[in-house]
């Protein structure tokens, strides 16, 4: 595992970040977690009004895999997960791309070890709108006339 961390790192964020990848995802180890994880998307040059966004996606995350241990996820592990969220309801395709994005930043920045190239996950589709038009081709906004014809 210390083949993954940076030789400039300093003994005392070397010992932090193992420390971090022993540690299993528990609802007690989580809010440290989150903070480990805040402070690192700040120091970061990356735009704030995604930090909520990042941190929500590597909660998800970590709650997914709450039984293990930080180090041992990888990149079969990230692609389970984004082909979890493809098969529920309510994910957009932008949404999964920015969960990749997330998981990568933590793995990369937090946990010092990269993932691989991830590309065989399922894939959110776009939903097709539901159309405005009847089988016959009429627009269901175009307003017949709602008054009866007199003779």
């Amino acid at each position: 595992m210390t083949a993954f961390l940076n030789s400039a790192l300093n003994a005392d964020e070397r010992s932090r970040i193992e420390a971090l990848r022993t540690i299993s995802a528990s609802l007690r180890d989580l809010p440290s977690l989150i903070r480990i994880v805040r402070s690192t998307y700040r120091a970061g040059d990356r735009k704030p009004h995604l930090e909520p966004a990042y941190i929500n996606w590597v909660e998800r995350y970590v709650r997914f895999y709450q039984t293990k241990p930080l180090g041992m996820l990888d990149d079969r592990h990230v692609t389970a997960f984004l082909t979890h969220l493809a098969r529920r309801s309510g994910i957009s395709p932008s949404d999964q791309e920015q969960a990749l994005d997330a998981l990568q930043f933590f793995h990369e920045k937090v946990l010092h070890a990269p993932l691989g190239p991830i590309d065989d996950y399922t894939r959110v589709h776009r939903r097709r709108r539901a159309s405005s038009e009847d089988a016959s081709g009429r627009s269901f906004w175009d307003v017949e006339d709602a008054t009866p014809e007199t003779e």
